[in-house]
């Protein structure tokens, strides 16, 4: 009996251990640098935007990428209370980017949004800071997504 559960068990870790999983490595993916950013729109949401891609204007990658992206910003009231007082807001953030490898005439166009509520608080000091940070958190996914975007189409090219 002891003999059939070890020789199940190593046959069940030889199976399971070798299953071919390989972790990819994420500086390999990144085979491109960015040659220059042109912003409209927003100029906070912009100023946050570029600030997290310039990290990509230093490599020493072969592809040279120009992007050209606009945002919008939407603010809408989501719910009110019994005194009709407004107590969230909705805010939606819109990303046109449009991908220029250089050397090519190809442009790649594709738009993100990002949506998420923030609530009013009783200091307008303090909406206003629920405010950035809620934009702080919709930058950060609106820079993933176009970051995963470079990613795919610089591959592809």
């Amino acid at each position: 009996m002891i003999i059939k559960k070890s020789i199940i068990f190593c046959i069940l870790i030889l199976f399971t251990s070798s299953c071919g999983f390989k972790v990819v490595n994420y500086n390999e993916l990144l085979n491109f640098q960015i040659d220059q950013i042109n912003t409209t729109g927003n100029k906070f949401i912009n100023y946050k935007l570029k600030n997290k891609l310039l990290k990509f204007t230093n490599n020493s990658k072969v592809k040279l990428v120009n992007i050209d992206f606009e945002t919008k910003k939407e603010k809408t009231i989501k719910e009110r209370n019994i005194k009709n007082e407004i107590t969230k807001y909705q805010l939606t953030i819109m990303l046109d980017v449009k991908l220029y490898l250089v050397g090519q005439t190809e442009t790649i166009n594709f738009k993100i949004q990002q949506s998420g509520d923030f609530s009013a608080a009783n200091q307008y000091s303090q909406t206003l800071d629920n405010e950035k940070k809620l934009i702080d958190t919709l930058v950060e996914s609106l820079y993933n997504k176009i970051l995963e975007n470079l990613i795919n189409y610089s591959n592809e090219l």
